[in-house]
């Protein structure tokens, strides 16, 4: 006798944009406005720059590009839970960049790969050079497993 065990497990694909340039502080909220999706599933949404997800498992890509006005300052961006304004840990999944001082790239790489039990809301902060966030180079690719 054999059996044959199955999961039915769909994936799906979000990208959260940003649809024009926007104005960047240093210690700022990284602007986002845009939300697609392969197919709809709840488990995704975006408000106000803030982004939720809900319990799930997840691998976020993206990259957030800035002009900076100071090429000579390092900037970063980093996750932050929008519940308490805290950082986000890299021990759970969550890797922030940060630019190398003095280079003349003005985009940045984040990654994530979590698994939630329950959902999760959060935003992008970033410090260092102000400048102007770029619509073409600022994307968060979702993938939804």
């Amino acid at each position: 006798m054999s059996y044959q065990i199955g999961i039915d497990r769909s994936s799906a694909i979000h990208e959260i944009t940003l649809a024009s340039d926007a104005s960047y502080t240093s210690g700022g909220t990284i602007a986002l406005d845009g939300l697609a999706s392969s197919h709809a599933t709840g488990s995704v949404s975006l408000s106000s720059n803030v982004v939720t997800l809900a319990a799930g498992q997840y691998i976020i890509n993206g990259s957030i590009a800035i002009d900076r006005t100071d090429l000579a300052t390092d900037y970063s961006v980093d996750f932050y839970d929008n519940s308490d304004s805290s950082l986000l840990p890299i021990s759970e999944g969550w890797m922030g960049s940060q630019s190398m001082t003095s280079t003349t790239s003005d985009s940045l790489v984040l990654q994530a790969q979590v698994s939630l039990t329950a959902s999760v809301s959060f935003y992008l902060q970033g410090t260092g050079s102000a400048g102007t966030q770029k619509a073409v180079g600022t994307s968060l690719v979702i993938l939804e497993l």
